[in-house]
């Protein structure tokens, strides 16, 4: 953890903690459902038209997941070469309007992910492989991956306000 970010302790070090074992256990499981893909491929000459579907489903939930942590260990794409030009005031500035922004994108697309969900809820519809999959649980993990990248901007742009010390 970075223990500048203050991501190490409290509620928010804990969720992105459990944020990081999920996204560790999705890369584990893509590596264990493709060793068994290449198993059956190879071995028994066969494969199963889900593992595909699977692995696309580890990869989403992978990457959506761990987009909270990553921005609480500061750990993504950002503007930080412009930012360091400004004085400290204009730093912090910045980081709580990316953080208000960024609430503000992750309310929306939350609300419109759990639109998505409900309307396939409603219509049953699943994947169209051997799966079966019900869909409004893939659509689930954009609300579910908004909210985790919601509390990170959340806890940064407290911080940055707090003690000024969260901005990037």
């Amino acid at each position: 953890m970075d223990a500048r970010n203050g991501a190490s302790g409290g509620p928010m070090g804990l969720l992105t903690r459990a944020a990081q074992f999920v996204g560790a256990a999705g890369i584990v499981l893509m590596v264990v459902v493709s060793a068994f893909a290449a198993i059956q491929r190879y071995v028994f000459h066969t494969s199963g038209a889900w593992i595909g579907e699977i692995e696309q489903y580890l990869m989403l939930m992978t990457v959506f997941v761990v987009s909270g942590s990553a921005y609480t260990e500061g750990e993504h794409v950002n503007t930080g070469m412009l930012v360091r030009l400004l004085p400290p005031r204009g730093r912090r500035m910045a980081a709580v309007a990316t953080d208000v922004i960024g609430l503000a994108f992750c309310a929306f697309m939350c609300w419109q992910g759990l639109l998505k969900a409900l309307q396939l809820y409603a219509a049953h519809i699943r994947s169209g492989t051997s799966l079966q999959t019900p869909l409004y649980l893939v659509a689930l993990l954009l609300p579910i991956s908004m909210v985790l990248l919601g509390v990170a901007f959340a806890g940064r742009m407290a911080r940055t306000i707090h003690d000024g010390k969260g901005s990037a």
